[in-house]
């Protein structure tokens, strides 16, 4: 599965991105216990409009790592395409209180948390 993920990378990096969806689904086995490859998962069926995939595939990366900011962040954004309102503001308060978020990041999770508490 790390090939199946750098080649999934490549394909995002030319703009492919329904390849790398492929790449990355025809191996989700073989890279299931992995939070990274979980979460790149995730944001590629965010990025296809896929959110309820998105969400089921963030909740399985934000399992096996629970502090990964980044991946709650994705679950929050997610959860809000499906008008998950209190979940979403919930993921956000993970991602925010994680610590691991850069300064853009952080700032634009709590723009969003501030969005769905409304």
């Amino acid at each position: 599965y790390p090939f199946a993920q750098l080649l999934a990378r490549v394909y995002v990096e030319h703009g492919a991105e329904e390849k790398a969806l492929t790449v990355m689904e025809e191996s989700r086995r073989a890279g299931a216990n992995n939070p990274d490859y979980l979460a790149f998962l995730a944001a590629l069926y965010q990025r296809a409009g896929k959110h309820a995939e998105a969400v089921n595939t963030y909740k399985e990366a934000v399992m096996l790592n629970p502090r990964e900011g980044r991946a709650w962040l994705g679950l929050g954004i997610s959860l809000e395409a499906v008008q998950d309102w209190n979940n979403a503001g919930a993921a956000y308060q993970r991602a925010i209180g994680s610590g691991t978020l850069d300064d853009n990041l952080l700032k634009y999770a709590r723009q969003r948390l501030a969005a769905v508490r409304k």
